[in-house]
């Protein structure tokens, strides 16, 4: 029919091209095609990488042997380290348009707590933000506000606001929580047994 796009055609083996994989044009970016499905590729290699977060030009990741925060370029593929932890065990993170916030488990000095920090997503020192974080985590952020759980039966509910660190909730006895906010409340998932979903403003 007039104005119905012709389909794209190739003289290629879709089982097995990977500039061409399943379909004409599926282009797998450097991985191989097998049985007409990309597979997957390796783009950056080191020690215990854990958490991901991405933007429109970049991937941020954990890296817990380097114990540091690191971005590697969409573009190029350029892996940079933005900063180390202020203290030790790196885990968790977010970003926004201008810093990457992450927890960390312990003080440099090797005491039992930690924090949540930040760094500039163009590199740079970090700065904690909450100290005395006992081993936090399941990190989020609402726009400038930040949540986490700290470790503890039942757990803490941390949020920062501004310049205020504050406790606003505590998790069910004997579980681990997961927080995810949304539209001004922030839910909190209680992972036990007759676990519940708590809805907090």
């Amino acid at each position: 029919d007039a104005g119905t796009d012709a389909p794209i055609t190739c003289n290629a083996d879709l089982q097995t091209d990977p500039k061409n994989c399943g379909a004409c044009a599926h282009d797998c970016l450097g991985g191989a095609c097998t049985a007409g499905k990309c597979q997957p590729k390796a783009i950056v290699t080191t020690n215990f990488p854990r958490y991901l977060q991405t933007d429109a030009d970049h991937i941020y990741f954990t890296d817990a042997d380097l114990e540091a925060d690191r971005v590697m370029s969409k573009a190029n593929g350029t892996v940079q380290t933005l900063c180390t932890t202020p203290g030790s065990g790196i885990y968790e993170l977010v970003v926004d348009g201008s810093n990457v916030y992450f927890t960390f488990a312990t003080q440099s000095d090797g005491g039992e707590v930690g924090g949540i920090a930040s760094c500039p997503l163009t590199g740079g020192a970090a700065t904690v933000l909450a100290p005395g974080q006992s081993y936090p985590y399941s990190l989020v952020r609402d726009g400038t506000t930040l949540y986490w759980a700290e470790s503890g039966d039942p757990a803490p509910i941390m949020r920062r606001m501004g310049t205020t660190t504050s406790q606003i909730a505590t998790g069910a006895p004997g579980a681990d929580v997961t927080l995810a906010p949304l539209n001004g409340y922030l839910y909190v998932a209680n992972d036990t047994s007759g676990g519940t979903l708590q809805r907090c403003p």
